[in-house]
């Protein structure tokens, strides 16, 4: 069984991801426009997550590692309830800005999702979702898995 993931890995990662966020953002306002002008960006820029995030208004759903956030802009943008948990201070700095001009609300944390926060209640969410790639950042993906798992209502989505 893998072991926990170490606190030196953890902040390895948020400084990279840290560094990457304050890199990388200037490039999304084509993207956030789309988003806030309530265009295709799920079905144009992420096709694979597309289909399973067409009836969502008033789904509550929690973006795991949500990197820059545009997905869970999107959703939120479609009605959705949307809770975002990400390892990167700077991300969810960002991300939050983004809410206002995106005209969305979502509830942003900064926590490991290997290790979710009690205070995030079980048996809670209709959809987890994380975007493509995450999984080489991750120590433990049982542990990402079994948190994700808990946080998700036991029906799965509907």
């Amino acid at each position: 069984m893998p072991s926990e993931p170490s606190n030196d890995y953890l902040q390895m990662n948020k400084k990279h991801w840290n560094a990457w966020a304050k890199r990388d953002w200037p490039y999304k306002g084509d993207r956030l426009k789309q988003i806030r002008d309530g265009g295709s960006y799920l079905e144009n820029v992420e096709p694979k997550l597309a289909p399973y995030l067409r009836d969502i208004e008033g789904k509550k759903i929690v973006v795991l590692q949500f990197d820059d956030g545009l997905v869970l802009l999107a959703c939120a943008k479609k009605g959705a309830v949307v809770t975002g948990v990400d390892l990167s201070s700077e991300q969810n700095r960002l991300v939050k800005e983004a809410t206002a001009y995106c005209g969305v609300n979502v509830n942003l944390m900064e926590a490991d999702c290997q290790n979710l926060p009690k205070n995030i209640p079980s048996n809670y969410f209709d959809l987890a979702i994380a975007e493509c790639g995450i999984f080489c950042w991750i120590q433990n993906p049982e542990a990402w898995m079994r948190n994700a798992y808990r946080v998700t209502k036991d029906v799965g989505a509907s």
